[in-house]
């Protein structure tokens, strides 16, 4: 399995692109969200002591585009 890295000439460090909707992270359900009304982005994963394994990131047609897998993913990652 190949390792995830983000280069620099694909997103300058830490910024994140706008979004419309606000991203949850609901701790007890295991998974980061937004929320736009009939449609949502989530990103689920499951934490075993201080390791967290992300095992999807369901993004509908509606939000794609929108940098919005990436912002799930580094907001889960900080």
């Amino acid at each position: 399995m190949d390792d995830f890295q983000i280069r620099e000439e694909d997103m300058e460090k830490g910024e994140k692109k706008e979004l419309t909707g606000e991203i949850v992270h609901d701790e007890t359900g295991q998974k980061f969200y937004i929320d736009c009304g009939d449609d949502e982005a989530v990103l689920g994963y499951t934490r075993v002591n201080d390791i967290m394994d992300v095992h999807h990131v369901f993004v509908p047609e509606s939000m794609r585009e929108q940098g919005t897998a990436e912002n799930l993913s580094l907001t889960a990652f900080e």
